[in-house]
């Protein structure tokens, strides 16, 4: 029985039609179960005792009270035919099943399977609604979130739950030794609720933001489609992919809880929108093939060609009416559509007979076709752009990627093996801060087998990626209107600041090291060890990344005491460290980053810098045992225990108005997992199980804690709190299975 409710509490559905065999049978349970027996039911009831979110967080039992289960496993067949039908969770929210049918010519099934993530369900919400967010009509409006008068009456449990259920329906068809064509269809419908971010501005340095619950109601569509051929050297495989996403809403629309920024904008007029994820189609072709020159030659290629296209029609400029709107827009929707090319290609060789050589290259192209316009935009719905030099233009972000690779390895004395692997790879981008980079990886693998029973796997990886100069105003030309940019002060023509580089694209240096080991002292024993090693290095970076590090030990023993007794240990330690840095400024004048002799503004004084050191510590530990003291009776414990833990470390450059104080506290979680389970098989088709679990885990999180709905002034927040659960559940089960 698993931890988690595959195996739940059951009562018997047919007691009365199990019994004992007519005679006794002396082969083991697990035997006649596999040949004698073709199908397996279960019925249960399940106790949750606490309402929860941490974990029930993907297995559907997060909520408190009675749940029922049921599993089924029936398979049968005759005339050449075989035919299989399952269910798991049927009464939980995470139920999936299965039916099939197949004989040597035809393969046919059709699939369920459904899913729930559960988050932060603590939070609160004031507004209420589905795509249009409406306050109570006692509401109280404010300059802060401190003049919400109404506010505590006001909040209503905001559930932030989603569900997918996803069908699909496949065939294929085996038309003779060489070929074979495969379909499938799936559909899918995503829906709940969760949060999002949205705020109500004239400007970016003043805005009156909300956390808002925003409902899901998303559609996809996918259909593939599969034609296989092979015989003798040659394998090629055919696919053509199509998907179709459809989102439901459009558009996000709430109400301003706030009175500032004028009558027309302030409550209970105002309104803000955000428009939601669009409506897209995807195709794809794409190429697989396997050619088996000779022994010692083999070639493969995988080569796809897809498009991506996306033409919902444009939201208006505001959801406001009242504000006059700057213009018209220069076209209805986006008409935008982008094209993927992938290859990749390998080469396997062996020239001599223990000498094998690998040769490998990856290709990928995204190609932009988007019409590139100059929108006017009303600023946060609450501003309009007054004229054509606050346009913002739309950006391609093409790019390429081209990798080159050649791997050798050879048997080495002591049964020991020698892998050497070189890569070369070079990006190229549009309308980015570097428009180049290449990188040098090296790889070394070393597999020792020391002794008969202790293997020792070694790896050590260098990359060393090197980029362009950065051109930190690629974004601010590619962005902004000619108009602004000659209004604006050369030192001031930046989005970003010039000593920021963008971590993904800048200078880095990365060393890896691994050690894998597996020793089995005795036939009983087997322990493996396992360290990770890498550090990232981004030796050119002022402002940004500087500095990451991660260190990863485990350790895992399991020993078969007895024929009927298997314990298992295990414990990981994880450490993550990344060191940030970066400089605090206004605008205006003080937005000049090139000025070098005092009085300095702010965005060249590098007493303005701050810094961040942070780490992440992860240690995991636990232990599992099986037992059977009869071969009618099953029993396994299993014991959980993680610890994470967050520091942040602050420091600044001397600023008299920047502060190092560090947080209250940092981010701290502590996890204790119990199952204990049991099952006995008082007949050899009949069993009943019980399944225990206590849960304990317990949070602090320096964003969240104490934090109420209106502790920040222009921040009306859901005033989550961290997680605090402690919790049992508790079943009993029967399991019917028949011949």
């Amino acid at each position: 029985m698993s931890p988690f409710p595959r195996t739940p509490l059951f009562l018997a559905l047919a007691i009365a039609s199990g019994g004992s065999l007519a005679q006794e049978d002396t082969r083991p349970l697990s035997t006649r179960w596999a040949t004698d027996y073709t199908g397996l039911a279960e019925i249960g009831v399940g106790y949750v005792s606490d309402e929860n979110f941490e974990f029930g967080e993907y297995n559907g039992l997060n909520e408190d009270g009675a749940i029922f289960i049921g599993n089924l496993d029936w398979s049968g067949s005759g005339d050449g035919s075989f035919w299989n039908l399952s269910g798991n969770n049927v009464g939980l929210d995470t139920r999936e099943g299965q039916a099939r049918w197949r004989n040597q010519r035809w393969d046919v099934w059709f699939e369920i399977d459904s899913q729930q993530q559960v988050r932060n369900n603590s939070g609160r919400t004031p507004f209420r609604g589905g795509d249009v967010l409406l306050l109570p009509d006692d509401w109280v409006s404010g300059v802060n979130t401190s003049d919400f008068a109404a506010l505590d009456a006001s909040l209503r449990d905001f559930d932030q739950e989603l569900t997918r259920d996803r069908y699909t329906l496949g065939v294929k068809a085996t038309l003779n030794s060489a070929w074979s064509v495969e379909g499938t269809l799936f559909y899918e419908e995503k829906g709940g609720d969760r949060d999002m971010g949205a705020a109500i501005f004239p400007n970016t340095s003043a805005g009156d933001a909300a956390i808002l619950p925003r409902a899901v109601d998303f559609e996809n569509t996918e259909l593939d489609l599969t034609i296989n051929y092979a015989d003798g050297p040659l394998a090629l495989t055919g696919n053509i992919f199509y998907s179709e996403f459809d989102n439901g809403d459009d558009l996000l629309q709430w109400q301003n809880p706030y009175a500032n920024f004028g009558p027309d904008v302030r409550f209970p007029d105002g309104f803000g929108g955000l428009a939601l994820e669009p409506d897209n189609e995807f195709y794809r072709a794409r190429l697989t093939g396997t050619w088996i020159v000779s022994p010692t030659l083999r070639v493969q290629v995988d080569g796809s060609f897809g498009r991506t296209e996306q033409d919902q029609a444009f939201a208006g400029f505001t959801v406001n009416p009242n504000l006059e709107v700057p213009g018209v827009l220069p076209r209805d929707n986006l008409g935008g559509e982008y094209e993927t090319k992938v290859f990749d290609g390998r080469v396997f060789w062996n020239p001599i007979r223990k000498l094998r050589l690998e040769g490998y290259f990856h290709g990928e192209e995204r190609d932009y076709d988007v019409p590139r316009d100059g929108y006017q935009y009303v600023l946060g719905d609450a501003w309009p752009i007054p004229d054509s030099a606050g346009r913002l233009f739309n950006t391609a972000h093409s790019y390429s990627i081209n990798t080159y690779g050649i791997e050798g390895s050879y048997p080495l004395p002591l049964r020991s093996k020698l892998w050497l692997t070189y890569e070369y790879e070079e990006i190229e981008r549009d309308n980015a801060a570097v428009m180049e980079s290449d990188e040098d990886r090296y790889k070394l693998r070393y597999r020792l087998p020391i002794l008969s029973n202790l293997n020792l796997r070694l790896e050590a990886l260098y990359g060393d990626r090197d980029a362009d100069e950065y051109v930190w105003d690629q974004s601010y030309f590619a962005r902004l209107d000619t108009e602004r940019i000659n209004a604006t002060p050369d030192s001031q023509r930046y989005l970003n600041h010039p000593l920021l580089s963008q971590y993904h694209i800048a200078t880095r240096e990365r060393a890896e090291g691994r050690l894998d080991m597996d020793w089995q002292p005795t036939a009983d024993w087997n322990i493996a060890l396992n360290l990770l090693y890498r550090e990232d290095d981004y030796d050119e970076t002022e402002l940004g990344l500087t500095d990451e590090t991660l260190e990863s030990v485990s350790v895992t023993a399991n020993w078969v005491a007895a024929s009927n007794l298997v314990l298992s240990a295990w414990i990981s330690s994880n450490d993550y460290e990344s060191e940030q840095a970066g400089r605090a400024f206004r605008g205006g004048p003080d937005k000049n980053a090139f000025e070098v002799f005092p009085p300095l503004p702010q965005a060249s004084d590098p007493s303005r810098n701050w810094g961040v050191d942070v780490e992440d510590e992860a240690i995991a530990v636990g232990f599992a045992v099986e037992w059977s003291p009869t071969e009618r009776m099953d029993l396994s414990a299993t014991y959980s225990y993680q610890d994470t833990e967050s520091d942040y470390d602050f420091s600044n450059g001397g600023a008299d108005d920047l502060s190092d104080e560090p947080f209250a506290q940092d981010y701290e979680s502590e996890m204790h997992h119990l199952v204990l389970e049991g099952v006995w098989h008082f007949r050899d088709a009949i069993s009943l199980g019980v399944n225990y679990q206590y849960w304990n885990f317990d949070s602090e999180d320096w964003a969240i804690s104490g934090v109420r709905q209106n502790s920040m002034d222009k921040v009306l927040s859901l005033g989550e709190q961290p997680a605090d659960e402690d919790l049992h559940y508790i079943g009993t089960s029967i399991i019917y299975r028949w011949q």
